[in-house]
């Protein structure tokens, strides 16, 4: 969420939108809509359906270079 309040997108490198950044539980999680369905998802979620393991944490790098 910015300061002012408002949700932020969180996009694809190419652009897509994925959905909104909100806080879940403390954490950044992604609020996603597609027609009248919504979810809440933190990203251990998201890689998990990805996946279809489950993942105890993920380890964030502030030297990450993709």
């Amino acid at each position: 969420m910015r300061m002012d309040g408002k949700l932020e997108a969180i996009r694809t490198p190419g652009g897509i939108k994925l959905g909104d950044s909100i806080p879940i539980d403390g954490k950044r999680g992604v609020h996603i809509k597609q027609g009248r369905k919504t979810e809440n998802l933190l990203p251990e979620q998201i890689v998990e359906c990805i996946t279809g393991k489950q993942v105890a944490a993920i380890i964030f790098r502030d030297d990450c270079r993709l």
